[in-house]
């Protein structure tokens, strides 16, 4: 798995010189991951995480849903996600990335069931 994720995020290195990256490890809640998003200079954001590579083999687009001095939250969906019993899955995910503490809050909803998962952990930026 971390092999998949490190090809992920070499895939990401060639993102544009002006974008901005936030490196998160969500490993504080019933799941723990490593995932990135980059915020390009133009708007638009792409995550790459172990499970978006494993089932799209590349980034997945996001949404900025939100963004100020303080927070960006962000929103994406990986389709056909398969589970361990052979299931099918969309699995919704949003981030809220607080600026000010270095530390992402990750939420991840399987669509069509009640239950989520989330976590939280650091998550740094560069740009």
């Amino acid at each position: 798995m971390k092999f998949i994720l490190a090809a992920a995020l070499a895939f990401v290195g060639a993102s544009p010189a002006l974008a901005t990256v936030y490196n998160c490890q969500a490993r504080n809640g019933n799941f723990a991951t490593e995932f990135q998003i980059t915020v390009s200079d133009d708007g638009g954001a792409s995550v790459v995480d172990a499970v978006a590579q494993n089932f799209r083999e590349g980034p997945v687009d996001a949404v900025i849903l939100n963004e100020s001095d303080r927070i960006i939250a962000f929103a994406w969906t990986v389709e056909n996600a398969l589970d361990r019993r052979a299931q099918y899955a969309r699995l919704r995910y949003t981030a809220t990335i607080d600026k000010a503490r270095s530390s992402v809050r990750l939420r991840v909803k399987p669509m069509g069931y009640s239950n989520f998962f989330s976590s939280r952990g650091p998550c740094r930026s560069t740009a």
